[in-house]
């Protein structure tokens, strides 16, 4: 077993024993342990386990009003928009990002403040990089055409 997969190990364990703890510093493991176990994951190329790793995350603390649990909420969210952008699924990331803004927009809390800004960067990226994709596929089809009418 390679070190990343005892983390995954422990970060289960701890999920697993404190899951239903309701002392806010064992919420906060619990939240920081599946924030971990995504990450840990995606480095794998586990991407599939990571965002559904994510997503039990945001289930799990939505409501949540404490603000490191929030802060854990909205790193899920953003997380999970990276990652889906990382496999080119740009529209579902984009409708996460837009999540994670529209959730903390109004926030004074600077860390949440800090995860809005960084979704609004990713977001431009993705769309940038969604454009840049589609004037690249549209090229190459109007290539293809016009070598399908060379001599």
């Amino acid at each position: 077993m390679g070190k990343q997969d005892e983390a995954i190990a422990a970060y289960d364990a701890l999920i697993a024993r404190f899951a239903d703890a309701s002392e806010p510093a064992l919420r906060e493991h619990v939240a920081g342990a599946l924030i971990n176990k995504g990450i840990t994951l995606g480095q794998l190329n586990r991407t599939d386990e990571a965002i559904a790793v994510y997503n039990a995350l945001i289930t799990r603390f939505e409501d949540a009003s404490e603000p490191a649990l929030r802060e854990h909420v909205a790193k899920a969210l953003l997380n999970k928009g990276f990652t889906l952008g990382q496999l080119n699924r740009s529209g579902e990331a984009i409708v996460v990002y837009d999540a994670l803004i529209a959730r903390f927009a109004d926030t004074s809390e600077p860390a949440l403040r800090e995860q809005v800004a960084k979704a609004l960067h990713n977001k431009g990226i993705t769309l940038g990089r969604s454009t840049a994709r589609k004037r690249r596929s549209r090229s190459m089809r109007a290539q293809e055409r016009n070598s399908d009418k060379a001599p």
